[in-house]
């Protein structure tokens, strides 16, 4: 669990009840985790492992996908996600769009 949950991901993880609850939760995670790695892969070099990302429920219950080691949106990077959960699988797709730069030319 801490190769691949962050500490705030544990935190939720341990206020579940439940342990069908925890191995779901463990699940969506390592989806997620798995499926926004391959999507910026290609615009962001560098060393990213399950512990830079993380995936976070805000209090309104909405699920999204942070960085710990860079802020996604300050690089021009939105990342769109489905997660999809059976009773014995968890499916996640992790698509990431990058912004262009804008140039003007001011005469």
């Amino acid at each position: 669990m801490e190769k691949v949950l962050s500490k705030r991901e544990r935190a939720y993880y341990l206020d579940l009840n439940g342990r069908e609850n925890k191995l779901a939760w463990v699940g969506k995670c390592f989806a997620i985790k798995e499926a926004t790695f391959k999507a910026i892969n290609q615009l962001i070099y560098g060393n990213f492992n399950f512990l830079n990302i993380e995936f976070i429920v805000d209090e309104n219950g909405k699920p999204n996908i942070y960085s710990t080691k860079i802020d996604f949106k300050e690089k021009g990077i939105f990342l769109h996600h489905s997660i999809s959960l059976t009773s014995k699988t968890v499916t996640a797709f992790v698509t990431a769009e990058k912004l262009k730069e804008v140039t003007t030319n001011e005469n």
